[in-house]
């Protein structure tokens, strides 16, 4: 019965000074430390964990970790969280000091977390809760303000580590009858992020087939691109080079233990390359002809597709800062073939030192695109102009240089667009009438109705000119429209 007395007597004595505490303006702390000093010296950096730029873990490294321990290295540089927890009042002999974790989990299965005191607290780890959220010490020592608790080694499983945890630490009466006292709660100690997440396009594709000399070779006006990111300008386009550039290096991880440890690479790169194959053969071997190259080292394998519509450098070393890939066309004096615009793309894919290859990013520019390859021959939009039974067309071209050139007419309606290669040329010093062919275009198409036309003609716009007008039979009417 006097045993029970004593109990009753102290939980009302905690009561008072938790009534003490609250009612004050000071409260427990809990910072996150780090150890980039040398020496050692403890810095708050809580802040820069809520900013996102501290104990940053890589997203990677917990697919292959099984867990995972922060704990103070002193003088290693790496960045761990190292919790320190100080007491604004006492704590009772026989109460639990509790860490708890929120968007985490600790893994039960390694040593027991270890704690450093100072003051006159003790307490020494006990058990964790059954779903491995919190994690109890007893106290056996009473504790009193200005004492701390640095929790030197909290271990968690990477399975279900969120992107934002946090860390709560209180005391707990050991009957469970009062509240929870001196508490700090949801403290962020983490970030999680994926390490090979910010691969970008700096520069892309964007050479500009050079009509004025047989869409054989690139202009050499306006090759100097400016980067997106932070890369150098794009200076080493040629008449027959084009580069992709992208950023290539990862996220810094504070977390040594936990690091995605990538040993190769793997990239892609769509686009239109029958323009590098001179024979036709749907390789790109032969002597004179074209080539995509990348910078970085001791590729398993360059593969390009059977439709020679994509090339993939399979388990390649990654690069430095910068990832280049260099496409070299034929010279001109081998090209046997005009060159045809093309989109790009790109994707990079990552392989792990635990052997698993891993889709980590798909590396475009802020557009989705890896650049394209346009033609600086002649545009002519033509707003408007009807078909159906009732009227009639009549859509010429003239040219008035002395080389004949290719026409590509793009149908635009309802938001679809269809495009015509058309099988006449733009003759030289003459006009070509392409309203037949446009009309069977349409019939074949099923296109009735108020249609807008793109005409692109392969030949400086100087000396090309659009004309078009309909003719409508039920009343005459003859209409210029371009």
């Amino acid at each position: 019965m006097k045993q029970k007395e004593i109990k009753m007597f102290k939980k009302s004595l905690l009561a008072l000074a938790l009534t003490g505490v609250v009612g004050s303006a000071s409260a427990a702390t809990l910072v996150i430390q780090n150890d980039k000093a040398v020496d050692n010296t403890f810095a708050d950096v809580t802040a820069a964990v809520k900013a996102g730029t501290a104990n940053i873990i890589s997203q990677e490294g917990l697919t292959k970790a099984k867990s995972f321990a922060f704990a103070p290295k002193a003088g290693t540089g790496a960045v761990e969280v190292a919790p320190l927890y100080t007491l604004t009042g006492p704590a009772s002999l026989g109460d639990f000091l509790v860490a708890e974790v929120s968007g985490a989990a600790f893994d039960t299965t390694l040593t027991t977390p270890t704690i450093t005191l100072t003051g006159t607290l003790v307490a020494s780890f006990t058990t964790y809760s059954a779903d491995k959220t919190q994690a109890f010490f007893t106290v056996t020592t009473a504790g009193v303000a200005t004492d701390t608790v640095t929790f030197d080694t909290l271990k968690f499983a990477a399975t279900g580590f969120g992107a934002a945890p946090t860390l709560s630490v209180y005391f707990r009466d050991d009957s469970n009858v009062l509240p929870d006292y001196q508490k700090v709660s949801s403290v962020r100690f983490a970030n999680v992020k994926n390490e090979f997440g910010s691969q970008k396009v700096n520069v892309k594709l964007d050479g500009v087939i050079d009509v004025n000399n047989e869409r054989k070779i690139y202009t050499d006006a306006a090759k100097i691109t400016a980067a997106t990111s932070g890369a150098a300008a794009d200076v080493d386009d040629t008449v027959t080079t084009d580069r992709l550039v992208l950023n290539m290096t990862p996220v810094a991880t504070d977390i040594a233990t936990v690091s995605a440890d990538s040993d190769s690479l793997t990239v892609k790169v769509y686009g239109d390359f029958n323009r590098l194959d001179l024979n036709g053969d749907k390789d790109v071997a032969d002597a004179n002809e074209g080539s995509v190259a990348i910078n970085a080292a001791n590729c398993a394998a360059t593969a390009y597709a059977a439709d020679l519509m994509s090339v993939t450098f399979t388990s390649c070393d990654l690069p430095g800062t910068d990832l280049i890939v260099t496409e070299t066309i034929p010279a001109k004096v081998n090209q046997v073939s005009t060159l045809a615009s093309t989109d790009y793309g790109v994707d990079v894919k990552f392989t792990h030192s635990t052997g698993t290859a891993v889709q980590v990013v798909t590396a475009t520019s802020a557009d989705g695109s890896a650049g394209s390859n346009t033609i600086n021959g002649s545009t002519t939009n033509v707003d408007f102009l009807p078909y159906g039974e009732n009227f009639a067309q009549s859509v010429t071209i003239s040219n008035t240089s002395s080389t004949a050139a290719d026409i590509t007419v793009d149908v635009i309606q309802g938001g679809v667009t269809k495009t015509l290669t058309v099988v006449a040329k733009a003759a030289a010093k003459s006009v070509t009438n392409i309203s037949a062919e446009l009309k069977t275009f349409m019939a074949a198409e099923g296109i009735t109705g108020d249609v807008a036309l793109s005409i692109f003609v392969n030949a400086p716009t100087g000396v090309i000119g659009v004309k078009a007008l309909y003719f409508a039979k039920s009343d005459a009417d003859r209409v210029l429209t371009k």
